[in-house]
């Protein structure tokens, strides 16, 4: 049997509670071809949750607040993937989301991230021990982790808000 071959978009959407936002996202989506798709910033809370069910992405896992709307993280599949839920383990802040299961007959952990930006680091590092503990199989971490790892390639400014020390400690 081949091995299956899967591809991953990983897209800070900055809010999409409107339907025009999201029709959006689908089309860029499509476009680019993405099959388990990782949104963070979804701006969903557990009361206003809206169905992104559409022609191809039928199944959607979620992790949200029930008071800010400006977090929350959602990992979607396209139709026709192969993906067998075991469990979850979901932050009720909405910043984290991590799923086991199969895709096909690999095992995997599917985790979603969308960190504060402020006091990252020590957030990341707690976030890595429940990491740790949780997954298993191939791990995929996608996300927007809201900072700089080297600001000399990846900063306008050639700053970062987060010093190398802690950086390191991550």
């Amino acid at each position: 049997m081949a091995p299956l071959t899967v591809s991953f978009c990983t897209f800070n959407v900055h809010g999409c509670n409107h339907p025009v936002k999201r029709s959006r996202i689908f089309q860029t989506l499509r476009k680019l071809g993405a099959e388990i798709v990782l949104l963070q910033e979804t701006h969903f809370t557990s009361a206003r949750l809206p169905n992104l069910n559409n022609s191809s992405y039928d199944r959607w896992y979620h992790a949200c607040s029930d008071s800010a709307s400006a977090r929350g993280v959602s990992i979607g599949f396209k139709k026709g993937i192969p993906f067998t839920f075991h469990s979850e383990l979901r932050d009720p802040e909405g910043r984290f989301l991590l799923l086991r299961g199969e895709v096909g007959h690999t095992v995997v952990t599917i985790c979603n991230i969308y960190a504060p930006n402020v006091k990252t680091a020590s957030w990341l590092t707690v976030l890595l021990g429940k990491i740790a503990a949780f997954s298993t199989g191939l791990l995929i971490v996608g996300g927007d982790f809201n900072l700089t790892l080297n600001p000399l390639l990846d900063s306008s400014t050639q700053r970062s808000s987060v010093s190398f020390r802690a950086l390191r400690s991550v």
